[in-house]
């Protein structure tokens, strides 16, 4: 039987250039263990907020590399794909959708970035994961393995 239908797991990256410069400020805090997250602080010129959401995972990648908090690309994989890849290679249909603004950081999860330690994104890995399944596999007369995936940006 497959994992759960439907898992939502957010992460949050580390400030870019632009944000450093303008001394962006952090207002998101999270709890790994419990996947909440709390959003606290006030919009420029505008109203207070304070906000919790929950999800099954919370990626804190926020301080960069090396930090104790930081989640890797391994640690992702790990707690996303791998139960992916065991849905897949059983022969169900699995999906991995990324979801947010622009430079949030989805295609750095999903893909990864080539020439960085622990670079691999989650789709790299479970590929490689499902080429190196096959290649194991016993060759058995009249069975074939075939395997479908297709990758959409927007």
């Amino acid at each position: 039987m497959p994992g759960d239908a439907i898992k939502v797991a957010v992460r949050v990256r580390p400030f870019n250039k632009r944000e450093k410069k303008r001394n962006a400020h952090l207002a998101i805090t999270m709890d790994a263990e419990s996947g909440l997250v709390h959003a606290k602080g006030k919009v420029p010129g505008g109203d207070a907020y304070d906000k919790k959401y929950h999800f099954d995972n919370a990626f804190w990648s926020h301080d960069g590399f090396g930090t104790p908090k930081f989640v890797t690309q391994t640690n992702l994989f790990t707690t996303i794909g791998e139960s992916l890849l065991k849905d897949a290679w059983e022969g169900y249909n699995v999906c991995l959708f990324a979801y947010g603004q622009s430079g949030a950081g989805k295609s750095f999860s999903m893909t990864g970035a080539k020439g960085m330690e622990d670079g691999d994104g989650i789709v790299p890995r479970i590929c490689d994961g499902l080429l190196r399944k096959i290649a194991a596999e016993p060759k058995k007369e009249g069975f074939e393995i075939k395997l479908e995936v297709s990758m959409l940006e927007i």
